[in-house]
């Protein structure tokens, strides 16, 4: 239920970006990104743990990293950087390289955690790398290969 919630309010998200006009998307997703963490924070120190300074205290220098990561760089840079393509491009044109989230979070774990890439993980890949393909140059594709021919007989 929350992954079709979170989807909704992506697209509800892009649908804003989009209408935009004369914003700094960057300024916007940081004034955005300063409401969600006081509610999770509340929820977050009463649901998870009875301590939450040991929890603060014991935690690692790579999950500080990775929480910086998911805070700066996946959500402000790369969301500002989302906003900006849905602005001055079709949505239609943008949307399918949302596909390549699975790709870059699978390819940074295997090259900045050592985490062992599957088998399955790189077949997976190579199917949305297929697909997004397809989504992406199948319009072009279609219209070189339906233009009639000059040097075949009807």
């Amino acid at each position: 239920m929350l992954i079709l919630f979170a989807a909704l309010f992506w697209s509800f998200s892009n649908l804003i970006m989009k209408r935009l006009q004369n914003v700094n998307l960057l300024h916007f997703i940081v004034w955005v990104s300063l409401v969600p963490p006081l509610p999770l924070f509340t929820l977050s120190y009463f649901i998870e743990t009875d301590s939450p300074l040991t929890l603060l205290l014991n935690t690692t220098t790579q999950s500080w990293l990775s929480i910086a990561y998911v805070g700066y760089i996946s959500t402000l840079i790369a969301f500002a950087i989302w906003g900006w393509l849905l602005k001055n491009h079709k949505a239609a044109a943008v949307t399918p390289f949302a596909l390549l989230i699975p790709i870059v979070g699978i390819i940074g774990s295997a090259l900045l955690l050592n985490e062992q890439l599957m088998r399955m993980e790189a077949i997976g890949g190579g199917f949305i790398l297929c697909g997004l393909t397809v989504s992406v140059t199948g319009a072009r594709i279609s219209k070189i290969f339906s233009k009639p021919r000059a040097d075949v007989l009807p």
